[in-house]
């Protein structure tokens, strides 16, 4: 038996055994297992797909599969939000606003009595200082 005289996909010689008289394999030759060359490809095309698809089932993290699955049921967990809400569960409706239109922003602020700066010694005056600096860089960081 000889190898196949034909060349791959790559330019390189194939690999596969000659059956045929013309010296080619069933594959280059136009007949395969799977008929002909086109149809051959078309089944290595396929099976490719399938195993990418299995390949980025495997790859989804759990946040993933929940984000599918709220997809696919979207319907039936609003149902049960608005049966909740029906039935004066206030928290439901209060989880579906907020997961519409966002959480309201809340502020949080503090007052602090502040001695006049001519009155601080210069380790008080050094803490106003750093934190000065501190509200500084938190708000260039929001900004």
């Amino acid at each position: 038996m000889t190898a196949c005289s034909a060349l791959n996909a790559k330019g390189e010689p194939c690999k596969s055994t000659s059956v045929r008289p013309s010296g080619r394999c069933a594959y280059h030759n136009g007949k395969s297992p799977f008929g002909t060359g086109v149809g051959a490809r078309a089944a290595a095309a396929r099976s490719a797909e399938v195993c990418r698809t299995r390949a980025e089932k495997r790859r989804m993290t759990a946040l993933d599969w929940a984000a599918k699955l709220v997809e696919e049921n979207g319907k039936e967990i609003y149902d049960a939000y608005l049966t909740a809400i029906k039935n004066g569960e206030w928290r439901a409706a209060d989880s579906i606003l907020n997961r519409i239109y966002g959480r309201p922003t809340e502020r949080v602020e503090m007052k602090q009595e502040q001695k006049p700066i001519s009155e601080m010694n210069e380790s008080e005056l050094e803490a106003f200082i750093e934190q000065l600096e501190r509200l500084s860089e938190a708000e260039s960081e929001r900004s």
